[in-house]
C-alpha cells in the first residue's frame, strides 16, 4: 500500500469532503481517502499496482471537483496547503 496527498479544490464543507472521498472509495485499489475542505488536500491510500494518480483525477473531477495533482512538500517535510493569513508588521 502506498500513500499520497493530493490537491483537490472546489470543496466547501464537509459533504463536499464526502462527495469526494465516495467517489475515490469506489475505484478498485483505494483503501481510504480522507478529505479536508480547510486545506484542499485528499489523503488517499491505495495500492499502486491497480490505481495511479490519472485515475485519481478521474474520480476527483468525475465527481465535480477540481484536482490539482499531488501536493508538494515544503522545506520543513510537511505538505503545503491550508489558509494563509496576511502578516501586518
Amino acid at each position: 500500500m502506498k500513500e499520497v496527498t493530493i490537491k483537490t479544490s472546489g470543496m466547501t464543507c464537509t459533504s463536499c469532503e464526502k462527495a469526494i472521498i465516495r467517489a475515490l472509495l469506489k475505484v478498485d485499489g483505494i483503501t481510504e481517502a480522507r478529505a479536508d475542505y480547510v486545506t484542499e488536500t485528499t489523503k488517499v491510500k491505495y495500492d499502486e499496482s491497480k490505481v495511479d494518480i490519472a485515475k485519481m483525477k478521474e474520480a476527483v473531477e468525475g465527481a465535480g471537483y477540481d484536482f490539482g495533482g499531488e501536493a508538494k512538500e515544503s522545506k520543513n517535510g510537511k505538505k503545503k496547503g491550508g489558509w494563509k493569513l496576511p502578516f501586518f508588521g
